[in-house]
């Protein structure tokens, strides 16, 4: 896997997690699960790049993790499986197997780490740091990015992943 990759979407993905506490209502445990799901979301690429979101979700679903309950691999699994561009689906293997409230929680989670993966978009590194800042008032987040080189690509992509976070937390995207 490209850890280098992992690594930037994971700080990412936590700077974004800590900066929009107050959205997404999260616990610390969650921000683990967060976090693994950032290292491991693209784990699937050995296998075939096609479709490894899902092939990622099932070497995640049959590995063992420590420090993971069985119920928190199966969240990180399918974060990962989610990672790309499907939504959630209660009819989904697994996700249908969830009480509400951990499906709220993989919704959430996939969200946050869709924003960071988009912004690491060509595996290089351009966005080195992202803040995040809440307006209530205008019921956005806007993201300020750290970082050199072109980043048109990712900015892009942000526009494509950016729907789920929006749709899940009522709060549109914006960049400074």
């Amino acid at each position: 896997f490209d850890e280098d990759h992992a690594r930037a979407v994971e700080g990412l993905a936590a700077q974004l997690f800590d900066d929009t506490s107050l959205l997404h209502t999260l616990t610390p445990r969650d921000k683990l699960l967060l976090r693994a799901s950032a290292w491991l979301h693209d784990v699937g690429d050995r296998i075939r790049y096609e479709g490894h979101h899902k092939h990622s979700q099932y070497i995640v679903e049959h590995s063992d993790v420590m420090g993971l309950s069985k119920l928190e691999r199966m969240m990180v699994s399918l974060v990962a499986r989610y990672h790309r561009k499907g939504d959630p689906k209660e009819d989904h293997p697994g996700f249908r197997d969830l009480g509400r409230d951990d499906r709220a929680r993989v919704t959430k989670i996939t969200a946050l780490l869709r924003v960071a993966d988009a912004l690491d978009k060509e595996h290089l590194g351009r966005v080195s740091a992202l803040r995040a800042q809440v307006h209530d008032t205008r019921g956005t987040v806007v993201l300020r990015l750290s970082g050199a080189g072109d980043r048109a690509l990712e900015e892009w992509s942000l526009q494509e992943k950016c729907k789920l976070f929006e749709a899940t937390f009522g709060f549109r995207l914006s960049l400074a």
